[in-house]
């Protein structure tokens, strides 16, 4: 790896660079290279060949990438309307899963790792077993389902569909090929459509979104806990608009939710009363993430950019600029790190959580992102169909 001082006013660049695409400064300069970091603090810029090893099998874009819990096998979705296992240790494919009749847009672990779902527009979700790649069941809606949510004890598996305003909860351990439906909410409050769900990291409660409302349900009674409200707002909603994304803190304390009317909110989970309300974009809000510690949570916008709040005060720790909608946001396992993607970006971008100075850029990259659990790879989309691991640590330990 080799690491070449550029320039004397690094400080100056470090701006200049911020605010201009840098693949421009590659395509039509002498700069050639894979990787391009602004270290404020030492006063210098670096240039650092690093190459990602690259794993090719897919033949479309790749659309979701995830790594199990102990970080022994990556699983990928596809434009091609394909998943795959991967073996970490040998970067090989160990298993195709197939079936999908689209995109495979969304993909998740079991937390114990012995199960993946995937999904893509359709009514139902596949569930495969990730040690031999078999089926293991199918879980249907009437209609498009809109998110899924393994509970903490991998044992039960919550959806929802966006239009027929049901979430069901399924039994993971019992699932026969057409699944094991163990309770079904319906939801006549839900308005529109159900978006988003989560379990708490004790499993205990189930938070669903509707069009403009937040939901907690009690898993052991299945019945209604709370409706999030904002006192603020009229109707007993908790959003003026649509509900795109909703997340519980590392403790259970906090729920954060997203919106398309340009806030980002958290919620006492105890009391279900509203505690801040983050406004600072100027778009619609898609993407909302705690940080493993629960220190800090990150918002990714259309208006181009991602924000850094801290979860305690609410406050603005920093604003992230991109060239398009974020649409992917990660944290490594230590929380020192967010990862983000964005479209018409062409990269993806490593930035300090504290301060929000940009640590790296990405320039082979594209969106999705995932953090290894050993904290030493980041996994990306590539071109053409290809997915990335790049060796992140040794680009940090220049900063």
């Amino acid at each position: 790896m080799k690491v070449r001082y550029l320039f004397l006013f690094p400080l100056l660049m470090c701006v200049v660079l911020s605010a201009i695409k840098i693949s421009d400064i590659i395509n039509h300069g002498s700069l050639a290279t894979d990787v391009i970091q602004c270290n404020v603090n030492s006063g210098r810029l670096y240039s650092m060949d690093l190459q990602p090893e690259v794993l090719s099998a897919h033949t479309k874009r790749v659309s979701a990438i995830a790594f199990s819990p102990d970080g022994q096998t990556l699983a990928t979705g596809a434009q091609e309307a394909t998943a795959l296992l991967w073996d970490i240790s040998t970067r090989r494919v160990r298993a195709t899963l197939p079936g999908h009749d689209r995109i495979v847009s969304r993909l998740g672990f079991s937390p114990n790792g012995r199960n993946l779902e995937t999904g893509s527009f359709e009514r139902f979700i596949r569930l495969w077993d990730v040690r031999s790649g078999e089926l293991r069941a199918t879980f249907e809606h009437k209609e498009f389902i809109s998110a899924v949510a393994f509970a903490p004890d991998s044992h039960l598996v919550a959806t929802a569909s966006l239009q027929d305003l049901t979430v069901k909860l399924w039994n993971v351990d019992t699932a026969g090929l057409e699944g094991n439906l163990l309770h079904e909410i319906e939801c006549r409050t839900c308005g529109k459509s159900i978006g988003s769900v989560a379990f708490s990291s004790d499993g205990k409660t189930l938070a669903s979104s509707g069009f403009r409302r937040v939901y907690l349900w009690d898993i052991s009674t299945r019945q209604l806990r709370a409706t999030l409200v904002d006192d603020a707002l009229q109707g007993s909603l908790s959003h003026g608009s649509t509900i795109y994304a909703i997340a519980f803190s590392p403790s259970d304390r906090v729920l954060a939710t997203a919106s398309r009317d340009g806030s980002a909110k958290l919620w006492d989970v105890a009391s279900g009363r509203l505690r801040t309300v983050l406004l600072g974009h100027k778009g619609r809000v898609h993407r909302i993430v705690f940080s493993p510690d629960g220190r800090t949570i990150a918002t990714g916008s259309d208006d181009r950019t991602a924000k850094l709040w801290d979860v305690a005060t609410g406050q603005l720790k920093a604003t992230l600029k991109h060239r398009g909608t974020v649409w992917s946001i990660g944290f490594s396992p230590d929380s020192k790190v967010v990862g983000t993607g964005a479209d018409n970006d062409h990269s993806v971008k490593l930035w300090d959580a504290t301060s929000g100075d940009l640590l790296a850029t990405f320039n082979q990259a594209r969106y999705p992102l995932a953090f290894s659990p050993d904290r030493r790879t980041l996994a990306t989309a590539g071109e053409k169909g290809v997915v990335l691991l790049w060796e992140y640590r040794q680009v940090l330990s220049q900063y």
